[in-house]
């Protein structure tokens, strides 16, 4: 890695600086706006950075704040030079580059699946509207990942565990083949082979649920982990096997999922059919056929019009 050092070095020799100027001078303003710029578009994050490096840029200018600037600070005083900006730059720029490097995203959009290969071999199947953020280095030694949306894994063995977190809990194995879905506040997993433990975080305590091959669970965003209960289905996950699977949904996330899925519209005339609860499989060929299947077990009727499907 270059050091800080030879980056302010080599700014100052591509650069013909001139003397200090005031923090509000203008044309150190649009050098700032310039250099804001160009790193928002490396990566989003840059905006609250730049904005906290400006505020302490203003304050560095106030009289009445200068003896407050602790002694990290002295090079924003009100004659920050060309040199110092330069620095303060490569500072960010860097920060960003390592905060770039260490993470990999995937990212699925409606009608759309992913096949993706972590850093230690491990495989994972992006559901579609999903996304994962990877810790990619070290992760053979931290294997660590964040998941909306749906995804099936299969995790390789290394003596490592494997946590998925997610906004509801997380999941931790040591290597197996499971399913996490979390989506609408409801987090499901479901095991092949293997084990895997499901935590919960409320109110400071932890409660957790260990599920082994043929088991599943769900966790609502407010609730703790529900105890095990046995696969229903022999072809779990369905998604990959253009199936879909329901494990205690109610009929307004199967619509949900069922219009992410075909990228279409779905509408349930009557409000109580909704907060129905549904387990059972409905073929995902397309979206008629499901919608047709789930009709079917709720007891409404279906119209399909163009690209809108209406339950009543």
């Amino acid at each position: 890695m270059v050091h800080f050092s030879q980056f302010t070095d080599w700014f100052r020799r591509r650069r013909n600086f001139p003397g200090d100027l005031p923090p509000d001078s203008p044309v150190l303003q649009n050098i700032l706006d310039a250099q804001a710029r160009r790193l928002r578009e490396v990566d989003p994050d840059t905006t609250r950075q730049w904005q906290f490096l400006n505020l302490v840029l203003r304050r560095g200018s106030s009289p009445e704040r200068k003896r407050s600037v602790p002694g990290a600070f002295r090079l924003l005083n009100p004659a920050v030079s060309f040199g110092g900006i330069a620095v303060i730059a490569v500072i960010v720029a860097g920060v960003i580059w390592m905060n770039r490097s260490s993470l990999l995203t995937y990212v699925t959009g409606r009608g759309e699946q992913s096949s993706i290969i972590l850093p230690d071999s491990s495989q994972v199947v992006l559901n579609h509207t999903s996304t994962l953020v990877v810790e990619s280095r070290p992760f053979d030694d931290t294997r660590h990942v964040s998941l909306t949306g749906e995804a099936y894994f299969h995790a390789r063995k290394n003596g490592s565990p494997f946590v998925v977190s997610t906004d509801v809990g997380t999941v931790q194995v040591l290597g197996t083949e499971f399913d996490v879905r979390i989506r609408g506040g409801q987090l499901v997993v479901g095991v092949l082979s293997g084990s895997v433990k499901v935590t919960a975080r409320r109110d400071g305590r932890d409660s957790s649920v260990v599920l082994m091959a043929g088991q599943i669970t769900t966790c609502m965003a407010d609730k703790y982990p529900a105890s095990p209960g046995q696969l229903p289905f022999a072809d779990y996950p369905g998604w990959t096997k253009g199936k879909l699977l329901f494990y205690k949904t109610s009929v307004s996330a199967v619509c949900e999922e069922i219009e992410s899925q075909f990228d279409v519209q779905v509408i349930l005339e009557n409000p109580h059919t909704g907060i129905e609860t549904i387990t059972g499989a409905i073929d995902g060929r397309s979206a008629a056929i499901a919608l047709a299947a789930l009709s079917n077990l709720t007891g409404n009727k279906l119209r399909h019009e163009n690209n809108r499907f209406t339950l009543y």
